[in-house]
C-alpha cells in the first residue's frame, strides 16, 4: 500500500508529465490575418457637361472648308465658362502679286467678280465659279457680329470695332435642340440682349458679359434663299461672305486664312 503522501507527488507527477505531453503536441491557434483595403473605381469619369445651338441635320456639302474650333470643353450653365480658343488660321504671306494670280486663275462669276479682281493676291485662285446661296442666321452685338452657317454648322464671330477689330474666328456649333436656350447667367443690362442657343453657347465660352464681341443688341435672325439671298463663294486662302446688310447696301465681307478681313463694296 503506497502512503497517502507519496501516492500525492506520484499523482502531481503523472498530471505535469501529461501536460508537458499535452503542451507540446497541440497546435497554437493561428493569428488574424489583415486583408488590404482595395478601392475599386465602379465608375469612369463622367463626361464633360454640355452646354446648350441652331439646329441642322444638313451635311456639310459646299466646297467651302474653313478651319474650325472643335475642342472647347463644355460646361454647365452654374459655373464660369472658360474661353474656347479657335484653331489658328493659317498665316499665308502671298508669293505672287494680284496680276500673276489673275493670269493663274479663271476669274470668278457672279457678284463678286470685282471684289476678286482688288483682293486676288490675298484670296487666291476661287474654288468656285460662282457664290453660293445659303441659310444663315445673324446677330449684331456692341463690337462686332456673329453668324451661323447652316450647311456648315459652324459659327463666325466678326469684330469690326474694338481690341480685335478687323480680326473673325470660327466655331463649331455645339448647341443641340432641347437643351436649355441659356448657356450661362448672366443679368441682362436694359438695352441689351443675352444670346441664347449657339450663339449663346460660344458668347458664353468667350465670356459672357466680359467676351470682346459685347453685349447682342437685338434678337438673332434667320435668312435664305428669296429673304436677302446670303452668298458664300470660296477661294483658295479665303472667302467673300453677303449677309443681309450687304445684300441691302451692296457690301461683302472678305475673310482672308491668317484671321483677318476687310469689308467692301462689290
Amino acid at each position: 500500500m503506497i502512503h497517502s503522501k507519496g501516492f500525492s507527488l506520484v499523482l502531481l507527477a503523472l498530471v505535469v508529465v501529461v501536460g508537458v505531453s499535452v503542451a507540446c503536441t497541440s497546435t497554437p491557434p493561428a493569428a488574424p490575418t489583415l486583408q488590404p483595403l482595395v478601392i475599386t473605381r465602379t465608375a469612369s469619369e463622367p463626361s464633360p457637361a454640355v452646354l446648350p445651338t441652331a439646329t441642322s441635320t444638313v451635311a456639310a456639302t459646299s466646297s467651302l472648308a474653313p478651319t474650325l474650333d472643335a475642342t472647347a470643353t463644355p460646361v454647365p450653365s452654374s459655373t464660369p465658362a472658360p474661353t474656347p480658343t479657335a484653331s489658328p488660321l493659317p498665316v499665308n504671306t502671298p508669293t505672287a502679286t494680284a496680276d500673276s494670280v489673275k493670269q493663274t486663275c479663271a476669274p470668278p462669276g457672279g457678284v463678286f467678280g470685282n471684289l476678286w479682281q482688288r483682293y486676288a493676291d490675298r484670296l487666291g485662285c476661287p474654288l468656285a465659279n460662282r457664290p453660293t446661296t445659303i441659310t444663315d442666321a445673324e446677330q449684331v452685338f456692341q463690337n462686332g457680329h456673329m453668324f451661323w452657317w447652316k450647311h456648315l454648322d459652324l459659327h463666325l464671330v466678326v469684330y469690326s470695332q474694338g481690341a480685335r477689330a478687323g480680326t473673325y474666328a470660327m466655331y463649331a456649333n455645339e448647341w443641340v435642340a432641347g437643351e436649355a436656350q441659356a448657356s450661362c447667367s448672366v443679368a441682362v443690362p436694359q438695352g441689351f440682349v443675352q444670346p441664347v442657343r449657339g450663339f449663346g453657347r460660344v458668347w458664353c465660352r468667350l465670356g459672357a458679359d466680359k467676351a470682346a464681341i459685347g453685349w447682342a443688341l437685338a434678337l438673332e435672325v434667320s435668312f435664305e434663299a428669296g429673304n436677302a439671298d446670303p452668298l458664300v463663294q470660296r477661294f483658295e486662302r479665303g472667302f467673300i461672305f453677303r449677309d443681309s446688310d450687304g445684300f441691302m447696301n451692296r457690301l461683302a465681307y472678305v475673310f482672308f486664312d491668317d484671321g483677318t478681313f476687310v469689308r467692301q463694296p462689290y
